[in-house]
């Protein structure tokens, strides 16, 4: 059965640090010699191709070496477009937990963004970068460089990895992840 299924896996936190995004790829047995794949070449992916990995923002927030989590995927839809995904802690009494809140039905959830008030008033800001992506996109697009389409990808993972460093708040995330990786959080 392809559809629909749900399956959840475990997930270990291999260093203390702060957990931003769940990246995933795929990979397809063409026959017994080929294989097809857009695994990152960073994790010992062995081609460059022009599809994207999806990513999942899900933070950020701290997490402590060892810490378990359980991801529930969820695929619900004939054609595989539509996935879901809910995260919890595998042991609520792991140190990280804290960061976590339960929800209405005792469910356990991200924490409200801090910053939410602040954020709102960089609209203008974000009205601007979107322009300049998009204008930048479009130019490499026309010309049908995929080169250099590969490589807006690459700058791109790097900010949505460490937002801080780029002073990247959720707006701009959100409007990089869809515009270079096609997901949207509406």
């Amino acid at each position: 059965q392809l559809y629909p299924v749900s399956d959840e896996i475990e997930i270990v936190a291999t260093r203390c640090g702060v957990l931003n995004a769940i990246l995933w790829w795929w990979s397809a047995d063409i026959d017994e010699t080929h294989t097809l794949s857009n695994e990152p070449i960073a994790v010992n992916g062995a081609h460059e191709t022009h599809w994207h990995q999806p990513m999942l923002p899900i933070g950020p927030f701290p997490v402590r070496k060892g810490d378990r989590f359980l991801l529930k995927i969820e695929l619900s839809d004939v054609v595989g477009q539509k996935l879901s995904f809910t995260l919890r802690p595998a042991d609520p009494s792991a140190s990280s937990v804290q960061f976590w809140k339960p929800g209405p039905q005792g469910e356990v959830r991200l924490p409200p963004e801090p910053l939410e008030e602040e954020l709102a008033e960089w609209r203008t800001h974000w009205e601007a970068a979107c322009e300049s992506q998009n204008s930048l996109l479009a130019r490499h697009t026309r010309q049908g460089d995929l080169v250099g389409l590969a490589t807006l990808q690459k700058a791109v993972l790097a900010i949505i990895a460490h937002p801080r460093l780029f002073g990247c708040d959720p707006h701009v995330r959100d409007r990089l992840l869809l515009t270079f990786f096609g997901i949207s959080f509406k």
